[in-house]
């Protein structure tokens, strides 16, 4: 659990030594591996591993195209990028299916949930671009330590919803009372992150996890309020519209941030077309942005999309994989709910998929290795085969 709450903050703290800490994990999980060997009873055979695994197979693919695509292109340092952001990654959830029990699991998202308020706390202090807030511009928005905006916004969707599953395997009391101090600092955050598509793929992430979780009276009263929302919406369509821009982050800027989108998609669009099957690399598609591109997008990291985003730099295989492990854990997660004690972290992984996949429709929040370790690790706890044996 050191090791655990170690990760957390490290990977937490910046995008730099995050794979550094994915690296360490994957020694401490080898480590992890040569002490079960010695229980006849854990052992398992690699072949049974592989039958068994729901990453090892599309990951590999998945890091072996991203590496392999970059080599075609000439871009190198990309190359062992791939290896070295992904690899671990890969390995990592690999082991905690078979290694972790549901407790470890359990532990893990808590530690992360509790990241919530000190990284709220430091991105009030230090708002996007990283100024002291003293010196800050009007309505900045905050990205707290996961270098933008859109990145802490994806973070604070997935670890809002990890903490609403950990309040029902909570039983402590004082713990409950944390939890619900991070998960209300990391409501206000999400607001002020600006992130249109966040408050969007949040608000139907929690849609997703209280039909899952088949709360009946939350379920009622959600179908309820979108019944009046759009009763309101028919009538008063004009107030509606005033009141909803008021709201809405950044309303003003909807329109040109689409048009953007559209423009950012074709110069990734562009490149696939040539070669559809093998990627450019990761981190690579600021390099085909044209020169003579609009302001609004000359320097865009990413396609602003995700599923586009993965094709690019990874190929068709890379894209392929990454859907097939979001499929094969939303499977997984989906047939066990039924009974299952461990449910509402299983209501949550599905809630996660569906985030990541509605916020990726018009961003790329994986594209961070802060992103990636988290998104990897809580998909990876899901399918977690053990009860909890170590704590009985």
């Amino acid at each position: 659990r050191k090791v655990m709450l170690l990760s957390v903050l490290i990977i937490g703290v910046d995008y730099y030594p995050a794979p550094f800490v994915m690296g360490l994990l994957a020694i401490y999980t080898l480590y992890e591996i040569r002490q079960n060997a010695k229980n006849n009873d854990s052992r398992r055979s690699f072949r049974q591993i592989i039958r068994e695994s729901l990453f090892l197979i599309p990951g590999s693919i998945l890091v072996v195209s991203a590496f392999a695509g970059a080599l075609y292109h000439g871009n190198y340092l990309n190359s062992l990028l791939a290896v070295f952001i992904l690899g671990p990654i890969v390995f990592v959830a690999t082991s905690i299916q078979f290694l972790w029990t549901r407790e470890d699991g359990l532990h893990f998202a808590r530690y992360s949930v509790m990241l919530i308020l000190p990284v709220s706390v430091y991105a009030a202090l230090f708002p996007w671009p990283g100024v002291f807030f003293i010196f800050a511009k009007d309505n900045a928005r905050l990205m707290g330590t996961f270098a933008n905006p859109n990145y802490f916004s994806y973070i604070l969707e997935i670890f809002l919803i990890v903490a609403f599953a950990v309040v029902y395997h909570t039983w402590n009391k004082n713990t409950r009372i944390r939890i619900f101090i991070s998960a209300a600092a990391g409501m206000i955050c999400l607001y002020f992150t600006g992130s249109r598509t966040g408050l969007v793929a949040f608000f139907i992430g929690l849609a997703v996890f209280i039909f899952a979780m088949s709360e009946k009276k939350l379920v009622c009263a959600l179908l309820l309020l979108t019944f009046v929302l759009f009763i309101l919406a028919a009538l008063f369509p004009d107030q509606v519209v005033k009141i909803t821009a008021g709201i809405f982050p950044r309303a003003y800027t909807f329109t040109q941030g689409l048009e953007n989108r559209f423009e950012l998609w074709n110069v990734a669009l562009r490149q696939i077309n040539k070669d559809p099957f093998i990627g450019t690399g990761l981190f690579t598609y600021h390099r085909y942005i044209p020169v003579n591109a609009p302001k609004s997008i000359v320097n865009a990291f990413h396609a602003h999309n995700i599923f586009i985003n993965f094709w690019l730099e990874t190929g068709l295989p890379g894209v392929v994989s990454f859907i097939w492990i979001m499929i094969a854990v939303a499977r997984r997660a989906a047939s066990s709910l039924s009974g299952s004690p461990f449910k509402p972290y299983l209501a949550a992984s599905l809630s996660i998929l569906v985030i990541t996949t509605v916020h990726g429709m018009t961003d790329a929040p994986l594209v961070s290795a802060q992103t990636i370790a988290f998104f990897g690790m809580f998909l990876a706890i899901a399918v977690t085969g053990k009860e909890t044996a170590r704590s009985k």
